[in-house]
């Protein structure tokens, strides 16, 4: 029976066994709820990894209040019990710090693979200063930031008591529900969904709370294993158990196809290994059913996930499913490609690190032409690498010893004690958890994100709870009816002295916390929010920047002021490359060309994506007369910016009608970068010279096979013929697979018409048209004039001819030819330029098995190119006249 508070004892009473989680003191509620709270704050703004999201805004100062209010609590902690995790926590964030310890330029420099960025410095036009060992420092603050969220879950999991501990898992149940019905909607919605929360997302497949297709999987891949664990938890009464195993069962079927939805391929590895496991640790609740019925429900428990699997994939829902298959989507990840240029980074910076965060600035300085897209790799896809790369020997050794303690733990878990009590249960489930979500780890950055971060460190917390669990428990985890468990006299409130301290601590800690996160949220943006922020990099590069984009003169007080906050952000972080190229357009502008080309080459050593540093070099290798770097630097720029594409493809076309330009052109877009169905698209609708289209699309060898290459053939035909240069127009039509014969192409009417207007045009919109099938009296295939009901008539089929000049003897076979001779078919040739007529034959009445008919005519000098045009004068019914096996051939 409880006993109540005495205020002025500051006694409490003992609480009996299975007493409610919401039921204690007050301070134990408050720090519970608190608890519950910021995993809330975390759902729903917690669900992306990208630094310049807004939801951080209150996420992280959340985080700090909740700290101090947790803090600032009375009562008793059992911070000895998680002191391992404490302990690596406190390591991992100590390696963060390290980072941030300036260095003597002497001692800085001699890091492996950090000589190179001494040339910030002189480029600059300065002495080198001592410098961290992280190359992005505010991106190093921002990661120490990042585990806020892993501290207020390890600090409020240590004040509850363990009935709250245990009820926190059908909390993350609820959230896997949630999620997973958010994703049903964004399912449901399709792309421009507003259940979507975060614009940078996959909005092709349902990502939940998250903005990763890969996290959403991981997080409900989690959901088998905890509800596996839910359903062994002790129940009221059996009736009860029943039907939570009956939820759990419905609520897992659900899941399957919802992560084969979710398009992640490591989703459904996730997946695979959480649903076994799950099996595995469900309790059986059929053991009172008679044999057959336990048999019967053994095979359906296997064959249901499996039947599910199929209606996913017959519905066309399984996306996960078709990227596993999809030999491309395989061969071109480019979190594969990447790997030699990974390990390539590592050996350079071994064995310090680069800085935690600083992976995406440092990347773009090593990162291959080949790779370069208009998507760019900001993490490494695979966070054991990205650790290694970023926090260096440290990070490695610390994440070892942590292994080490979840391998250790997950196995006494397993083999220790009876498994009956819920803190191993929930042991267990920790340590699969983190296996599931180390495992995301290896192809994706899942524990980036502040909510699946929380989630990861509470499993760990479930992990480490049974030591010392069998005495603390007795309680909570089976105590007879009846009997009590005194909890610890609760502590004083804190001193002033402890609440001042912490108060003050919080004051540092939310002022360090906004200006990081403003920041990066605005930094590249909006600059001018965060001007009262002193040290962010990137913020003072984009204001130099700001200063060029108002005129190409800038006044001499804000050219100071550009200059100023351009160097300072390259002193700060030498690897960022807005700032380099910044400072040296301004250079440029006060007449100091050296130093500014030598800012513009370090910063293209920085990254090969800056569309500006491109231009310049552009235009720098165009007065030294050095078309293959141009092009190169065109290359890069088209590679990486669609918005470039705009700008430099007029003016690559009007470059290439110089013949030094069509042929090193044409070995480029031989190479089929990612723009060039794009830039011959354009080409052939634009381009003015006549080689250079040929060129270029010689040396591309466009297979006719395939629709789209067929399409840019026919498209690069039509504009010749346009220019009027209808010799290079015949000679790309044969080499590029048109049918083979002589002056009339497809005579016999065997072929496809591809290439409009070397090959036929049936019809001319005008009420009369022509369609190819077997002719009554002709051989192989016949033309057969097909005329509207109530039509004029007009022309049924053309071709523009290319005869030199000469005599010649156009001959044919028609038939099913009837009526008045005004009514008859007509076949002419006229010039094209002067529209001369050169042939008028009146295909003369004919049987409908066809009869030859023939006519010479004569092509004179100045006609280079010829319309043959075959028109039917009258509507002409089902059964219209036909004609097969035209030639033209020279006349003896």
């Amino acid at each position: 029976m409880p006993i109540r508070m005495d205020k002025r004892e500051g006694r409490r009473a003992p609480v009996r066994a299975g007493a409610s989680p919401f039921s204690g003191m007050t301070w134990e509620r408050a720090r519970f709820f608190l608890l519950l709270g910021f995993l809330l704050l975390c759902l729903f703004g917690g669900g992306a990894a990208r630094a310049d999201v807004t939801s951080l805004l209150y996420l992280r100062p959340a985080a700090i209040v909740c700290l101090v209010a947790l803090l600032l609590s009375p009562g008793e902690w059992e911070f000895r019990r998680f002191r391992t995790l404490f302990i690596l926590f406190a390591l991992f964030a100590a390696t963060m710090l390290v980072q941030l310890i300036p260095l003597p330029p002497g001692l800085w420099a001699s890091l492996p693979g950090f000589a190179r960025y001494t040339e910030a410095a002189a480029a600059a036009g300065v002495a080198e200063p001592w410098r961290p060992i992280s190359l992005a420092p505010d991106l190093t603050l921002n990661s120490l930031l990042a585990l806020l969220p892993c501290l207020v879950v390890l600090v409020g999991f240590a004040g509850i008591r363990n009935s709250q501990r245990r009820l926190l898992l059908p909390v993350l149940i609820g959230f896997v529900a949630v999620d997973a019905l958010l994703s049903v909607a964004q399912f449901a919605g399709g792309p421009e969904s507003r259940a979507y929360l975060y614009a940078v997302t996959n909005t092709e497949a349902p990502v939940g709370f998250f903005s990763n297709r890969n996290h959403n999987a991981a997080f409900l891949a989690m959901g088998f294993p905890m509800l596996a664990i839910w359903v062994g938890t002790p129940a009221p009464s059996r009736q009860y158990q029943r039907s939570r195993s009956w939820i759990a069962l419905a609520f897992g079927l659900l899941l399957v196809p919802m992560i084969l939805a979710t398009g992640s391929r490591a989703g459904v590895v996730a997946g695979a290994i959480g649903l076994g496991i799950a099996l595995w640790l469900a309790p059986s609740f059929t053991s009172s059913w008679e044999r057959r019925w336990r048999i019967a429900f053994r095979v359906a428990t296997a064959l249901i996930p499996i039947l599910l699997v199929v209606l996913t994939i017959y519905t066309n829902r399984a996306l996960s499913i078709f990227r596993m298959t999809d030999a491309n989507a395989l061969g071109a990840d480019l979190r594969f490609e990447a790997l030699p240029v990974l390990a390539d980074m590592l050996r350079t910076f071994s064995p310090q690190g680069i800085g935690y965060g600083a992976f995406d600035p440092v990347y773009r300085g090593f990162e291959p032409d080949s790779l370069l897209t208009t998507e760019y790799f900001n993490h490494a896809h695979n966070d054991l690498i990205e650790l290694l790369l970023t926090g260096g020997a440290l990070a490695l050794l610390l994440l070892l010893v942590f292994v080490a303690w979840w391998g250790r733990r997950t196995v006494r878990s397993l083999i220790a004690g009876d498994g009956q009590r819920t803190s191993e249960k929930l042991a267990r489930l920790g340590g699969v958890m983190i296996l599931i979500l180390l495992g995301a780890s290896l192809v994706d950055y899942p524990l980036r994100t502040p909510l699946l971060a929380a989630v990861f460190t509470l499993a760990c917390c479930w992990l480490a709870t049974p030591a010392g669990a069998a005495a603390a428990e007795t309680a909570d985890d089976g105590a007879a009816p009846g009997e009590a468990r005194p909890l610890p006299r609760p502590r004083s409130r804190p001193g002033l002295a402890r609440s001042a301290v912490l108060v003050v601590a919080a004051a540092g800690a939310g002022w360090l916390t906004l200006g990081v996160t403003s920041a990066a949220i605005f930094g590249r943006t909006r600059p001018s929010l965060v001007a009262w922020w002193p040290l962010d990099a990137t913020a003072h590069a984009t204001r130099a920047a700001r200063v060029l984009e108002r005129g190409p003169r800038p006044a001499r007080e804000a050219m100071a002021a550009a200059v100023a906050d351009a160097r300072a952000a390259l002193l700060r972080e030498p690897v960022n490359a807005v700032a380099a190229r910044t400072l040296g357009l301004l250079l440029a502008i006060q007449g100091n060309e050296a130093q500014a080309n030598r800012l513009m080459r370090y910063s293209e050593s920085l990254s090969r994506r800056d569309t500006i540093t491109q231009l310049w070099m552009i235009e720098s290798d165009v007065r030294r007369n050095d078309i293959a770097g141009a092009l190169r630097h065109y290359d890069r720029a088209l590679r990486t910016s669609g918005n470039a594409r705009e700008l430099l493809f007029p003016i690559l076309i009007e470059a290439a009608a110089s013949e030094g330009v069509a042929q090193p052109l044409a070995r480029l877009v031989a190479t089929r970068p990612r723009w060039w169905p794009d830039f011959v698209a354009r080409l052939v609708a634009t381009g003015r010279s006549a080689g250079a289209i040929e060129t270029i699309l010689l040396a591309l060898r466009l297979d006719p096979g395939v629709p789209a290459e067929r399409s840019l053939l026919a498209g690069a035909i039509h504009r010749l013929v346009e220019i009027g240069d209808y010799r290079r127009a015949l000679d790309l039509y044969r080499r590029t697979g048109g049918p083979a014969g002589g002056f009339v192409r497809n005579g016999d009417f065997e072929a496809e018409n591809r290439f409009a207007p070397l090959d036929w045009v049936l019809g001319d919109g005008g009420g009369a048209g022509g369609i190819m099938q077997p002719g009554a009296g002709g051989s192989g295939r016949a033309l057969l004039m097909v005329v509207e009901a109530g039509s004029a008539g007009g022309t049924v089929a053309r071709q523009l001819l290319i005869l030199p000049a000469g005599s010649y003897r156009f001959s044919a076979v028609a038939g099913r030819i009837s009526g008045a001779p005004l009514e008859w078919p007509r076949v002419t040739i006229s010039c094209v330029r002067t529209n001369a007529s050169l042939l008028d034959l009146r295909l003369p009445a004919a049987a409908a098995d066809g009869q030859p008919v023939a006519q010479d005519f004569t092509v004179g000098g100045a006609c280079p190119a010829q319309w043959l045009i075959i028109a039917a004068p009258r509507p002409t019914g089902e059964s219209g006249p036909w004609i097969d096996r035209i030639v033209v051939q020279p006349r003896r």
